[in-house]
């Protein structure tokens, strides 16, 4: 496969790709807390950080690994299959091999992070793996 129908098929398969992205916005759902959301920022504090990060974590975990590895992983597909010479299904091999790495190295990381969070972050209300606060700090004004 001559290098410029392997890079159509890429772009091709990028533009198809970015058609799905407003659906992930839907699913993966905000990434500031409620807290923040309703009291402004005065009302956000120690907890609410960390949830604004498990947040974020959480949304690059599992809602932009997936797609990104699975688009790795088909291109990786599509150069060891049309790859003409052996130097395209060597670098076919590589990519998958280098992409499934990169997946376990993802998913490991946000079990150690997600760990750390719950030890030093307190109380979890939600489920193991969702952080989240029980209430909105409350704030002490002085004027």
């Amino acid at each position: 496969m001559s290098y410029l129908k392997c890079l159509s098929v890429i772009i091709w398969i990028c533009v198809l790709f970015s058609f799905s992205l407003p659906a992930l916005a839907d699913v993966c759902g905000s990434l500031v807390p409620k807290g923040c959301q309703e009291g402004g920022p005065t009302s956000c504090g120690l907890c609410q950080f960390f949830e604004l990060a498990s947040n974020i974590i959480n949304f690059v975990v599992f809602c932009l690994t997936p797609p990104v590895a699975g688009l790795m992983i088909v291109i990786s597909g599509l150069i060891l299959i049309f790859g003409g010479s052996e130097s395209a299904r060597t670098y076919g091999k590589k990519m998958l091999t280098t992409t499934v790495v990169a997946i376990v190295i993802i998913y490991a990381s946000w079990l150690l992070i997600n760990t750390i969070f719950q030890l030093i972050g307190g109380a979890n209300q939600g489920s193991w793996y969702q952080y989240q606060c029980s209430s909105a700090p409350s704030v002490n004004k002085t004027t």
